[in-house]
């Protein structure tokens, strides 16, 4: 369920950068600006619910490992809502209207908001980095947070994650200890 947890949070970190800074970017340089408005406001709704699902399900996920981060993707989870209920809507009335000041008053407030989220899933996949999130039997044992093994990120290799891996005795930390070791190596690689 960790692991699940994890790949849940990605897809949503992911596609959040994915979708503000590749998507929404390339439409409106691919494209011209009475074509590209349109379609992305057709795309708004759904990433908006794209985002509401995947944080909703990461927050049920990794509850019983991180209530800290189970909070924090709730926050992305409820506070999309109004954003794509109340705030959108506001942004589509002040483009029809040609009200640019409005405009770019509740856009740039729209932009906040989403990377206030990619910054929260970004703390939330650090603290799996990190190893802060505990083992629901072993958090029951102790009260200090099981670290899992991933390598240092300034001095790991492929090389060297074959030969020095440490791996706990549950099965389901190792799997995602080394997950996060291949994420980690895909990101640093490019």
């Amino acid at each position: 369920m960790l692991t699940a947890a994890l790949l849940t949070t990605a897809l949503l970190f992911g596609g959040m950068v994915l979708y503000s800074f590749g998507f929404a970017a390339f439409l409106f340089t691919a494209l011209p600006a009475d074509v590209a408005g349109p379609t992305i406001r057709r795309a708004f709704p759904l990433f908006y619910l794209f985002v509401m699902a995947t944080a909703a399900g990461a927050t049920v996920l990794i509850w019983p490992f991180d209530p800290l981060a189970a909070k924090l993707l709730a926050v992305i989870a409820v506070t999309t809502l109004p954003t794509r209920q109340i705030l959108m809507p506001a942004i589509n009335r002040a483009t029809d209207t040609r009200a640019r000041a409005r405009f770019n008053a509740l856009h740039g407030l729209s932009v906040v908001i989403t990377l206030v989220h990619i910054v929260l899933a970004g703390v939330v996949l650090t603290r799996f980095a990190g190893g802060t999130a505990a083992s629901p039997a072993r958090h029951a044992e102790t009260s200090s947070t099981i670290r899992y093994p991933v390598a240092d990120l300034r001095s790991w290799s492929m090389a060297s994650a074959s030969t020095t891996r440490r791996t706990p005795s549950d099965p389901d930390l190792a799997r995602t200890g080394a997950l996060v070791r291949v994420i980690s190596s895909a990101a640093i690689c490019g």
